[in-house]
């Protein structure tokens, strides 16, 4: 019964602005995308729709386009997990470019019509890629959660070490922001949605009404879907300023995530810190070995703890040329 009250684009007849949701993976995008699509936005059609045993009710994900976003990052040589950071432009270059026209026919095939719905954390790295894909311009529904849950979920999931999710983490959410410059965006709180369903959901009805986006002003059934199906709170009381393994510049990060405005017509990111040197050096050396099973949990038992004993000797070794400097003082 998964698939009942699935509201698909096949013939939808609606007008008016589509939306695309962002988030990194395990911070409530499933959630979030099935409350817009029970608010009356239509998914992709329903035989393209995949389940999981790791989310149970549903990613609400496009499984074509899903594949599609792992081939383009592929394609540019990346994993999908690991991805390297790539050129401000890189989306215009030929070879990107060349595959405009053919992802423009899947993505009709999997919507059909003018307003669509659409959720996958891949886009946050492809986003630039499908902008330059798009007649339209969608709604952005940025979802953000306490990292540290994040990573508890992942590993839950998994097998990722806190680690690797926290470096994770930070580049998929400061890709997405990023990317969503110029785009109408709105900023979602996990933790409030599940706190307070009801009066979250209100908000974000009328909230997309502003942005164009043909939502329903009936919430009972979103509401109901969220307390019902994943709970009212989900809250652990783990905060990312009080952990000795966050960086500052993820502390940064989520503290100006957290300080997003509610709604944007035009986002117009903050200034985003650098990404932490310690998230470049471990993406780029799990490399092609994130997110496969036993190899990357593997990798993260030798590159994790050489990284740590790394960093701990650098800033044994800073803080001992420091206490020189002094002493010549």
């Amino acid at each position: 019964m998964r698939h009942s009250f699935i509201f698909s684009s096949e013939n939808s007849p609606l007008t008016g602005t589509p939306v695309v949701v962002l988030g990194m993976g395990r911070s409530g995008t499933s959630v979030v995308t099935r409350v817009i699509n029970l608010l009356g936005l239509p998914l992709c059609r329903t035989d393209y729709l995949g389940f999981g045993a790791n989310n149970p009710e549903g990613f609400w994900e496009c499984q074509p386009l899903a594949r599609f976003n792992d081939r383009l990052i592929d394609y540019l040589g990346n994993d999908s997990f690991a991805c390297s950071l790539l050129d401000v432009e890189w989306q215009r270059s030929s070879r990107v470019s060349s595959l405009n026209r053919q992802a423009d026919r899947l993505f009709t095939r999997a919507h059909s019509g003018s307003v669509w719905l659409w959720k996958d954390p891949r886009i946050c790295l492809t986003l630039p890629f499908w902008r330059s894909v798009w007649t339209e311009c969608p709604a952005v529904v940025f979802v953000y959660r306490e990292p540290l849950e994040v990573a508890l979920s992942l590993h839950r999931s998994y097998g990722h070490n806190k680690a690797c999710s926290l470096a994770l983490w930070e580049r998929y959410s400061r890709s997405a922001l990023r990317a969503a410059i110029g785009m109408p965006l709105i900023a979602i709180d996990y933790e409030n949605l599940m706190r307070e369903p009801e009066s979250v959901i209100a908000k974000l009805g009328s909230q997309l009404r502003e942005l164009g986006a043909p939502a329903s002003t009936d919430y009972s059934g979103a509401a109901r879907c969220v307390s019902l199906k994943y709970g009212t709170s989900r809250g652990l009381n783990l905060r990312l300023e009080a952990d000795a393994d966050v960086t500052d510049k993820q502390r940064s990060l989520f503290a100006q995530i957290r300080s997003l405005p509610p709604i944007s017509a035009a986002f117009s990111t903050p200034d985003l810190p650098a990404e932490s040197v310690s998230t470049t050096e471990l993406l780029r050396a799990l490399g092609s070995n994130y997110g496969h099973g036993r190899r990357l949990r593997v990798a993260g038992r030798e590159v994790v703890p050489a990284f740590r004993q790394s960093a701990r000797s650098l800033r044994s070794a800073t803080y001992q040329k420091l206490m020189k400097r002094r002493g010549q003082g």
